[in-house]
């Protein structure tokens, strides 16, 4: 991922400098400035000023979509995370696709919890999800070949949401497959849930 440094209109010309050397980084994605050393070159104020009239706009791809975003950063540490994200998803994907609940997965989600607070039914219908882990069998058995069933989507695309299951699909949003993270492939089969 590239950035570029955004400075407001009204930036005072003396100011290019200390922000351009703010921003600056090398290959290795370290900053070529230390904080210390603009301190002392511009002051204990250097901050306050660089966070008023600049900031950085990360320019890639997203790795659901493909489709270019840009993201300010406003820190410095908010830039390098970024930076070091690999397979960043665009804000539209991060609200609306099925298929970044995937690239979350391992984001401390308590998945006992979230096991708990859904109901028997869904329960069920997660179970022999588990359980069948084949796309056909899924069809067969649990829709009895009635994929226009709406509740019984309702229902798998609410443990979706809740990071129970992991619907893979195309580009043209055809089911792949469907993923279950491991706590619970583990608490279904050892018949604990």
């Amino acid at each position: 991922m590239d950035f570029d440094i955004v400075t407001s209109n009204n930036t005072p010309e003396k100011f290019f400098s200390l922000i351009s050397k703010y921003w600056a980084i090398d290959d290795n994605k370290l900053f070529i400035h230390s904080e210390k050393d603009l301190r002392e070159e511009y002051g204990r104020k250097f901050k306050g000023i660089v966070e008023k009239f600049s900031n950085s706009l990360i320019i890639g791809n997203c790795a659901l979509c493909h489709s270019s975003f840009n993201i300010r950063a406003k820190s410095r540490d908010m830039l390098i995370k970024i930076l070091n994200t690999d397979n960043k998803i665009c804000e539209f994907c991060e609200l609306y696709s099925p298929n970044c609940l995937g690239y979350y997965e391992n984001k401390g989600l308590d998945v006992k919890s979230q096991y708990d607070d859904i109901s028997e039914m869904e329960k069920f219908i997660l179970k022999g999800l588990v359980n069948l882990k084949s796309k056909m069998l899924i069809y067969r058995h649990i829709f009895n070949n009635n994929l226009e069933d709406k509740d019984l989507w309702k229902l798998i695309n609410g443990l979706e949401k809740k990071g129970l299951v992991f619907i893979e699909r195309t580009n043209d949003c055809k089911i792949k497959s469907f993923q279950f993270p491991i706590e619970i492939m583990k608490l279904i089969t050892e018949k604990k849930l």
